[in-house]
C-alpha cells in the first residue's frame, strides 16, 4: 500500500507489515513496533539517499514484516565502490540514531525507557545488517571489497558461502537452545532460512551482472578506440 513520497521516493507498506502493526497494537505493544519500524525506515532511507547522491534512481522504499528494502534501479550496473557506499549507509545511519538516542538515556527523564529501547533497536539493526552474508549490508560490503581485487562472480561466491555459514550457525544455535532449554527461537529460524535462500538467488543475479560489467568495459574500450 502506498502512503506517500519523501524526496520523490515512493513509500510503501507491505500488507504483512500492516498486519504486524495491528497484532502488536492489540497486545499493547504498538508504540514499540512503531519505534522499530521507524528505525528500519531511517535505515532504508539512508541507503536511498546515498544512492540518489551517487546518481542512482531509487524507485521505492517498502516496509516489510521483518525489515525493509530500498529498491534501487540499475544497482547491478554500479561500480563496486558505489555499491559499498550505498550498503554502508544503512548501518551508518542506524549507529548515528543509536548515538543520538543514547543522549536521552544518559539524562534520566520520563522518556528514558523509550530512548533506551530506541538506542538498543538501532544498535541491533546495525549489527545484524553488518553480518557478512548476502543480501545483508555486510555481505554486500564484503562482496564489493573483494570484487576490487578479483572477479565479481568469485567475490559473490565467497559472500554466498559466508551467508550459508551464518545460516548453519543460526540453525546450530536454534538446536542448542532446543536441547538445553527446550525453547525454539523462531526469529533465528526465519533469519537462517532467509540468508540461505536469498544467498542462492544472488548467484544467479551475479552472472547477469558479470556480463553487464564485461559489456560496459567493452563499450568503454570501443569508445576509446582500443
Amino acid at each position: 500500500m502506498r502512503i506517500g513520497k519523501i524526496a520523490g521516493i515512493q513509500l510503501r507498506l507491505n500488507y504483512g507489515f500492516i498486519a504486524v502493526i495491528i497484532l502488536f497494537a492489540l497486545a499493547n505493544m504498538g508504540s514499540k513496533v512503531l519505534l522499530v519500524f521507524s528505525a528500519v525506515l531511517c535505515h532504508e532511507l539512508a541507503h536511498a539517499g546515498v544512492a540518489l547522491f551517487l546518481g542512482c534512481k531509487v524507485r521505492e522504499v517498502e516496509l516489510l514484516p521483518f525489515g525493509g528494502v530500498a529498491r534501487i534501479e540499475d544497482l547491478g550496473a554500479v561500480s563496486s565502490k558505489t555499491e559499498m557506499m550505498i550498503a554502508a549507509a544503512g548501518p551508518g545511519a542506524s549507529l548515528v540514531l543509536a548515538a543520538l538516542a543514547y543522549g536521552g538515556v544518559i539524562y534520566p527523564n520520563a522518556w528514558s525507557d523509550v530512548w533506551e529501547f530506541y538506542c538498543k533497536t538501532n544498535i541491533m539493526l546495525a549489527l545484524f545488517n553488518l553480518l557478512p552474508g548476502l543480501p545483508l549490508d555486510g555481505g554486500r560490503i564484503l562482496r564489493s571489497f573483494l570484487s576490487l581485487y578479483m572477479d565479481y562472480s568469485k567475490a559473490t561466491l565467497i559472500a554466498v558461502n559466508s551467508s550459508k555459514c551464518l545460516s548453519f550457525a543460526l540453525f546450530s544455535l536454534v538446536v542448542y537452545e532446543w536441547v538445553s532449554r527446550s525453547t525454539v527461537n523462531v526469529t533465528f529460524i526465519i533469519a537462517a532460512l532467509f540468508l540461505y535462500t536469498t544467498a542462492q538467488s544472488e548467484l544467479k543475479i551475479a552472472g547477469f551482472r558479470t556480463l553487464r560489467i564485461l559489456g560496459q568495459k567493452k563499450a568503454c574500450l570501443i569508445t576509446k578506440g582500443i
